[in-house]
């Protein structure tokens, strides 16, 4: 309970201390009910610390420990935060799977089940797919409109306000805030619907309006607990309002809004690195980024998600939209063992025997084949995000690795 309370304050350092020692407790017990609702919270404030992989393996834990213990209601919320942690580390496909078997179990819990379509609305506009993606936000309104919990209701609307802010249909999102407002939850004070609202008021012409809500907003975000997805929704804002101005004005402002929007937060973490639902909100933002001559910051920003086939007599990649079949061997046995990141780099002996792992050869020759190896790589797929140092390669961290059928 007391890790819970931390969570709610944004204590997660405290809300990981408390909740791994409930979980010890619960094990010294054999209360599996305790263990399996001490694993949320501890894998969410680990999430939430910035240890994804952690994370996962303690959600891993926790869901076997409840599906094997049959406890019903625990087992209906695993699903979300076990989603939204493989959509954090970009397993994307992975996500959806998972979510969909929640959503499928009917839970009788609404909180649960409307959290879990919205985690699938998310990763689905992740994926491109934002017809899926509307009709996933939709049904989350449904059961939340169903239940009679006013802020269950506005947080679906507030997706489907993101949504049409990412498909770039503004004219569509004062709309669903409007019925979100109607909703009277204490949603519509926090910052990424305020900024939503600004930019409503552009677009409507209340430009004044528009600003004012803006600059508030921008006094707030120097400080460390402004919201991330506010940031990422303030930066859409920001592109839209000077975007008829003169380039060098134009360029000037966003320059100075990016030094705040991008700063890191209080756990020295770039805001938008930091979880699923930061790089759904961004989405808007990117490309023109790209057309407003901030293609470098814009790309240094941007994850992108590398995608392997879990079948081992497969090799195919797919980066992005690049997709390349029947790779050579040796270069994608180096790919896999990259992708694993199971050392900080692979150095050129160790690429040589994961390539070549019955061969023999002289120095020059491991360089050579190593070298035919990672050129074909950096050629076809890769590109700058094969890096080369000293100890040898690695994949650029904005690489996201995941698995596909």
């Amino acid at each position: 309970v007391v890790a819970s309370m931390k969570l709610t304050k944004d204590e997660f350092e405290d809300a990981y201390v408390f909740a791994l020692e409930a979980l010890e407790l619960a094990r010294e017990l054999g209360n599996k009910t305790l263990e399996c609702e001490a694993a949320i919270v501890l894998a969410f404030s680990t999430r939430q610390r910035g240890f994804v992989d952690e994370a996962l393996r303690v959600i891993r834990s926790g869901y076997a420990t409840a599906r094997a213990e049959n406890i019903a209601w625990t087992i209906s919320r695993y699903p979300m935060l076990y989603g939204t942690i493989l959509a954090d580390r970009g397993d994307l496909t992975d996500a959806a799977s998972v979510v969909r078997v929640g959503i499928d179990a009917r839970a009788s819990h609404p909180p649960a089940i409307v959290g879990m379509w919205i985690i699938l609305g998310t990763v689905l506009t992740l994926q491109g797919k934002f017809d899926e993606a509307e009709s996933a936000f939709e049904s989350s309104n449904e059961v939340a409109s169903r239940s009679g919990i006013p802020l269950l209701v506005a947080e679906s609307l507030r997706e489907i306000a993101r949504l049409h802010l990412v498909r770039d249909q503004l004219e569509k999102i004062g709309p669903a805030l409007a019925r979100a407002v109607a909703a009277e939850s204490p949603i519509q004070g926090r910052s990424e619907v305020r900024a939503l609202r600004a930019i409503v008021a552009e677009f409507e012409g209340r430009h004044d309006e528009g600003e004012e809500i803006a600059h508030r907003l921008r006094e707030e975000a120097v400080n460390d607990t402004f919201g991330a997805m506010a940031r990422a929704v303030l930066l859409r804002y920001e592109l839209f309002r000077y975007a008829s101005h003169p380039t060098s004005e134009r360029k000037d402002h966003i320059e100075r809004s990016l030094e705040v929007l991008f700063a890191p937060d209080g756990h020295g973490t770039n805001w938008y690195q930091k979880c699923v639902d930061v790089r759904f909100c961004f989405m808007a933002s990117e490309a023109r980024l790209a057309a407003f001559g901030f293609r470098d910051f814009a790309k240094s920003q941007s994850n992108v998600v590398l995608a392997l086939p879990r079948d081992p007599f497969k090799r195919y990649a797919r980066l992005g939209t690049t997709i390349i079949d029947n790779i050579p061997a040796a270069p994608y046995r180096i790919l896999v063992l990259l992708a694993q990141r199971e050392q900080p780099f692979i150095s050129l002996k160790t690429a040589f025997e994961t390539g070549w792992p019955e061969d023999v050869a002289e120095s020059a020759t491991v360089r050579g084949r190593v070298h035919v190896a990672m050129s074909y790589l950096r050629k076809n797929l890769l590109g700058e995000l094969l890096v080369r140092e000293e100890g040898g390669y690695l994949l650029d961290p904005r690489v996201l690795v995941s698995r596909s059928d």
